[in-house]
């Protein structure tokens, strides 16, 4: 399922990260990597913010598409 329809407060494991590589790279340097532990903390106006290895970080609606869990 695509992280925009993840439970808030529900840990996830990323399974899949279905976009073009230079976009893939930018998201694994934040820390979305197959196999890593993510949750969703908050959805607010089409951001998303997502706790990723210790840090929150705001994704779009339209990225959180592309994280498949």
């Amino acid at each position: 399922m695509p992280l925009s329809l993840a439970n808030m407060a529900t840990e996830y494991t990323v399974r899949k990260i279905g976009c073009d590589s230079e976009e893939k790279k930018r998201l694994e340097n934040l820390g979305f990597v197959i196999g890593s532990q993510i949750m969703v903390i908050n959805q607010n106006k089409g951001d998303i913010i997502v706790n990723v290895k210790d840090s929150r970080i705001a994704i779009s609606e339209e990225t959180a598409q592309n994280i498949f869990v």
